[in-house]
Order: C-alpha cells, then structure tokens, then sequence
C-alpha cells in the first residue's frame, strides 16, 4: 500500500512517500523542511510538499504532531512547542485537498508504532516510546495497539511533574519533566548560567571536555530523565522502553541516564525492562505516521 507519512515537529518536518508491507516498508520519496511558526506559512509548507511526493494510487496521509491530539475529532488540542498547530485543521484541508483519507495522531505515537512494527520494540507486546527533543514527547503500545485514553491523548510522559514548585514548563504547568531533561531545557539552563547560547550538541562537546557548567547540566538533566524512566518502569514495567528524537543521540546523556535508572526503580521492579534507542532514527515518526489507521 502507497502512504504519505508525515512527522511535523517543533524544530523539523520530514515528509515521506512509503510502501507500507507488513514485514517490510520502502521509502520511495523524501523531503524535510524546516517547521514553518506562522498558520499561514506551516500550511502552505505542508501542502507543497506533499505535493512534492504524492503519486496515484496513494490511499492515506498520516499526519503526525506534537502536541496533545484529538483523535477522533482529528484536531490539535495543545502543541507548546509549535503554537500554530492548535489552529489548523489539517486533518480537513488535506483531504479537500488531496482527495484521499487522512489521520491524524501525536508524533510519538506514530514513533512508537514504527518501532514495535519495524524498529527496535519488534515482537514486543508491552512497549513505551519516548522522545527526547524540543520537548519529551510520549507513546504506549499494548498488544499491538496505540494506548491512547479515555480521551485519546494519554501518555504524556514529558508532563509527569517532578518537581511540583519547580520550573515552568513551556505548557503552563511547573516542574515538568520536558522542563529538566529536553534539549530546551539543556539550552536554557546552559545560557541561564553563562549569560551565552548554544545548541545541545555543542554543550554537549563542552562537557566531554569537563568543562563547567556543560558538565554539571548534562548530568544534571540525564538524572531527571533517569527519574522519568524510573517512574515509567515504575508504574507500567514494560517489555522495552524505546528513546527517540535528536537527544537520544547524545550518547553521554542517554548512556548515563540508562546506567542511573536503577538507581530509582523499586526494588524487584524492572529488571526485565530493556532501555535501547530507536533503531529507525529520525525517520521512525515519519514511518510511523504513514502507518496510522485510525
């Protein structure tokens, strides 16, 4: 089946022209673009380039985003990280558009469903995807099928608050997960501290280095998200924990907050559980999103 699967993210849009079997897929069309922040601009972008890649005999477009989604309704009800997403009804102007069925459904959920189908949670029953990006985006599969709540938007495991006076998140609350352990909070608390900017990777170069205070930072922030996973594991224990997203690729970060994990799991509880990084990459949401059914 020909699929048009599309991850639309704070910072990056990837889009892909996917034959989707189901042991196998193949991409045939790429292209990623930058994520336009102005309505007009975002759909404008999105149509383009859809019809950059779109072919007869595509039967879906998968569209996913980040934010908390409204998946029977199709709309965006919250997306710090990319205001303009709560204001568009994608999901109606691209089927005007292109004349075929389109689903809409939060990013890391489309993450998820692309690494318990292809990537590195194949074969398990029970696995939890997590993005570590702008933000800290959240995803559960069990038996096969998205979890997704009462009313369809569970599992925002970036909005566990750890710290109930702590910073302010970029969705109004404080003390958030996404406040301590994104590559913005990484960002923030680094210029916070220095009075300069730098990306997360370059940060990251500093504290290779030992230099301070990149170092206390990056250490600092793995051991929220050791915390994060603890709870996770925690409350849910399941089969494989997969971690995604730019981040993921900061291999001090991750590597640490994997060793120190044990550290606040329960004793007895899991042992089991494997944490390992996404083996589908930044493709994994686009892949994923061609793959939505609902």
């Amino acid at each position: 089946m020909l699929s048009v699967g599309i991850d639309l993210g704070g910072t990056k849009t990837n889009f892909g022209l996917l034959e989707i079997r189901k042991e196998k897929f193949k991409v045939l069309k790429q292209t990623t673009i930058s994520s336009p922040h102005k309505e007009e601009e975002l759909v404008q972008a999105v149509q383009k380039n859809i019809k950059k890649i779109i072919v007869p005999g595509v039967k879906k477009i998968g569209l996913a985003q980040a934010g908390i989604i409204d998946v029977n309704q199709k709309i965006n009800l919250l997306s710090p990280n990319l205001k303009a997403l709560e204001h568009i009804d994608f999901a109606h102007l691209l089927q005007k558009e292109f004349k075929v069925q389109v689903f809409l459904d939060n990013d890391t959920n489309a993450f998820i469903l692309a690494e318990i189908t292809y990537g590195s949670a194949h074969g398990k029953k029970k696995a939890v995807g997590l993005t570590l990006g702008t933000g800290i985006g959240g995803g559960l599969v069990i038996d096969g099928k998205l979890y997704r709540g009462v009313c369809t938007s569970a599992t925002e495991f970036g909005h566990m608050i750890i710290d109930y006076n702590g910073r302010k998140c970029s969705c109004g609350q404080k003390g958030c997960l996404e406040a301590y352990a994104s590559a913005t909070a990484i960002i923030q608390e680094y210029e916070n501290r220095t009075g300069f900017r730098r990306d997360a990777y370059a940060i990251e170069e500093e504290a290779k280095s030992g230099l301070e205070p990149a170092q206390s930072i990056f250490t600092e922030a793995s051991n929220y998200l050791a915390v994060g996973l603890a709870n996770i594991i925690n409350i849910l224990e399941p089969e494989t924990i997969v971690l995604g997203g730019g981040l993921s690729e900061v291999a001090n970060f991750v590597d640490l907050a994997i060793h120190n994990t044990r550290k606040f799991t329960l004793k007895g509880l899991g042992e089991c559980v494997k944490i390992v990084k996404a083996k589908l990459g930044r493709e994994a949401g686009m892949i994923g999103a061609a793959l939505l059914d609902r």
